[in-house]
């Protein structure tokens, strides 16, 4: 893709387009999205949300400028659920593998000697510290994952903007 410069937009930039950041949103127009959004969420039982994030932030962008070029948003519905799925399934397998863990160790301390009060406290306390350890791991992934997509979908000129950075920093 193309990349600009600060010194392009500068040169580009006359005194009358130098008001920087505006926003031309009405309530008026924004009232009726939230209200459909709202609507069409409780009707499908929180489906549509991923839909009503996307209208809302297309209205958001659309009605955003910078030095009087607008910018836009190009996420679709169906991107955010399949995403959401991916996540999800992707956040199932190990909290799974350590419910499947803690009752295997619950189950070998009892076995093994240990009251069944004790063996549940332990169990629960390794199942704390992988939970946070994983939490610890996970975070800063998910973090830049967000900002990577999230700013691929948006454009100023029709220059997509990318997100480089890397989770390692924030671990």
């Amino acid at each position: 893709g193309r990349h600009i410069g600060f010194e392009e937009i500068a040169l580009s930039a006359t005194p009358e387009k130098a008001s920087y950041f505006q926003f031309d949103g009405k309530f008026s127009e924004l009232f009726p999205i939230y209200l459909s959004n709202v609507i069409f969420s409780i009707l499908t039982l929180g489906i549509y949300f991923f839909w009503a994030q996307v209208r809302t932030k297309k209205y958001l962008y659309q009605h955003s400028s910078f030095l009087s070029e607008r910018f836009d948003f190009h996420a679709t519905g169906n991107e955010r659920i399949n995403g959401f799925c991916k996540g999800l399934a992707l956040l199932a397998i190990p909290f799974v593998s350590l419910i499947v863990l803690a009752l295997t160790l619950e189950s070998w301390l009892v076995q093994n000697g240990e009251t069944e009060e004790n063996a549940s406290k332990l169990a629960d306390g390794l199942a704390n510290i992988i939970i946070l350890l994983t939490s610890l791991v996970l975070g800063p992934v998910i973090l830049v994952a967000r900002e990577r997509y999230r700013l691929s979908r948006a454009s100023w000129r029709n220059v997509r903007f990318r997100f480089l950075g890397k989770a390692g920093p924030l671990m």
